[in-house]
């Protein structure tokens, strides 16, 4: 049996102390319906982005500390 750790990050547009790109979010497209063809129709409650595709091959950081519910998320380039 494998088990994994896994941390979610609900993002809160309407806080006024989160801060994050909203146009990466809004403009990325959303990948969900080629990975779940079946739940097409959540398509405008819940969005999958491609990472690498949606920012030049970067990957996503993210720094967390899920005990006092704060992250810090930036795009890495590859080499650096």
């Amino acid at each position: 049996m494998v088990t994994i750790l896994l941390r979610y990050l609900a993002l809160f547009p309407d806080d006024p102390n989160v801060v994050f790109n909203e146009s990466f979010l809004k403009d990325s497209q959303n990948c969900l319906r080629k990975i779940v063809p079946k739940v097409w129709n959540l398509e405008r409650v819940l969005k999958v982005i491609s990472v690498p595709k949606s920012a030049n091959a970067s990957t996503l950081r993210v720094i967390m500390d899920g005990d006092s519910g704060r992250a810090l998320a930036f795009l890495e380039r590859s080499g650096d």
